[in-house]
């Protein structure tokens, strides 16, 4: 994976050293690797470019929204767009960004919205987006995105890795069919950097 900083004065990364820092760095992916051992899956975090983002990427608060509602379904933003024209070809490449944000409006309920912050947001074309106050678990979870991993949205599902809600995780378990699906999806990813 290749990590980079978004650099902007708003809401650009406030924890550069997560992965500037070579001791900050390494520990943060043997973290990660621990939780992601069970897919069979191992991470190797490599220090890419810093992205200068403009202003106009992060609203008035300084937050980042990735993530936009179309047909009640979560889609690219604008933003995200942009941001990923900066990836490398042939790596999973990682963002650095201060708060994410997403900001829902309830249907049929004019001028009513939900706000959710965000740790993260894994794509399963090879991106991820994290917050900088996201730890490894965060980060293991939006890699398990990256893996062809859907979130689980059932309280019952509170001791899995891929559970939506964070503050309401309660473990990091994987079941015998994610292990298959993330490892065959690894397997592809990996011949595609060869």
């Amino acid at each position: 994976a290749r990590c980079k900083v978004v650099e902007n004065p708003r809401g650009g990364t406030q924890r550069p050293e997560i992965f500037q820092d070579d001791a900050e760095r390494a520990r943060l992916e043997g973290d990660l690797n621990l939780l992601l051992r069970p897919c069979g899956v191992e991470v190797s975090l490599e220090l890419g470019r810093p992205v200068k983002a403009p202003d106009s990427w992060f609203d008035r608060k300084g937050r980042f929204h990735p993530m936009v509602i179309e047909k009640n379904e979560p889609a690219r933003s604008f933003t995200l767009c942009e941001l990923i024209r900066n990836n490398e070809p042939n790596v999973v490449n990682v963002y650095l960004v201060r708060d994410c944000h997403r900001t829902e409006a309830l249907p049929g309920r004019r001028g009513t919205t939900i706000e959710h912050d965000l740790f993260g947001v894994g794509i399963k074309d090879g991106e991820v987006l994290i917050d900088d106050a996201a730890d490894a678990a965060a980060l293991a979870h939006e890699f398990g995105h990256v893996l062809g991993l859907r979130d689980l949205k059932s309280d019952c599902d509170q001791r899995r890795l891929m559970f939506s809600i964070r503050s309401k995780r309660e473990g990091m378990a994987i079941s015998h069919e994610e292990m298959r699906i993330a490892r065959k999806t690894a397997a592809r990813l990996q011949a595609a950097c060869r």
